[in-house]
């Protein structure tokens, strides 16, 4: 498959999960990643230049912080497509982690006549060891039956969203000049009239990991943790 597929990230104090996220997805079907660092304090900068030395990451260094995510987030887009010949686009988070279950992400859309993938959010918990927890050895829970919010935006304020159903995240083709998402969490593209869109299907899944897992250590067996989940 010839398609270059083009990851964006936007981070921000991310040293401790940052690594994990950019080599696991170099390693199911990532060709390149255009990354926004939005003013960390630690060594998260560091580790994203590390990955432009080695060619397979664009880092936009602007110090630029009073744009709204969406803005970054589309503007990245632009830059996958216009400078970098994207023809397969998805905005992925630092805690989160775009698992295919053919092994490949490419394959997930390229093999499908849609133009827009839809993919399904699942959000999994370690077991609570004051502070000591340890991934993925301790992660025990998959949010497979989650809480569905009438307005995800105001009811996740005042409860704990990974409880929740998360809004569905995009994965999709530059072909048709689609390159804009609507909202932060990159839940929906723009789409043109003749731009064909696959409904959510078990074809992916981005896996997002509460703060508790972030903190905790051991990642580079994050792997496992993939097989584990991935027929939930």
């Amino acid at each position: 498959m010839n398609e270059k597929l083009i990851m964006t990230l936007f981070v921000r104090d991310e040293e401790d999960i940052i690594q994990y996220n950019i080599d696991f997805h170099l390693s199911h079907g990532v060709d390149f990643i255009i990354a926004k660092d939005h003013g960390s304090g630690n060594r998260t900068r560091d580790i994203l230049k590390d990955f432009e030395r080695k060619g397979v990451l664009y880092l936009l260094d602007g110090k630029e912080q009073n744009h709204q995510k969406v803005t970054w987030v589309n503007r990245m887009g632009m830059i996958a497509y216009e400078k970098f010949g994207a023809d397969i686009i998805f905005h992925c988070d630092a805690a989160e982690f775009w698992y295919p279950h053919s092994g490949n992400l490419k394959n997930e859309i390229g093999k499908s006549e849609a133009d827009v993938l839809d993919v399904d959010v699942i959000n999994v918990l370690p077991k609570y060891r004051n502070g000591r927890e340890r991934f993925p050895e301790d992660v025990k829970y998959a949010i497979v039956r989650p809480k569905i919010a009438a307005d995800f935006g105001k009811e996740v304020r005042n409860d704990k969203y990974y409880f929740y159903k998360c809004p569905h995240k995009v994965i999709f083709k530059t072909n048709k000049n689609m390159l804009a998402v609507s909202n932060k969490r990159h839940s929906a593209a723009k789409l043109q009239n003749d731009v064909r869109r696959t409904l959510p299907r078990p074809l992916a899944m981005s896996i997002q990991l509460s703060s508790a897992v972030v903190s905790s250590i051991g990642w580079d067996v994050f792997w496992a943790i993939c097989s584990r989940i991935g027929p939930a």
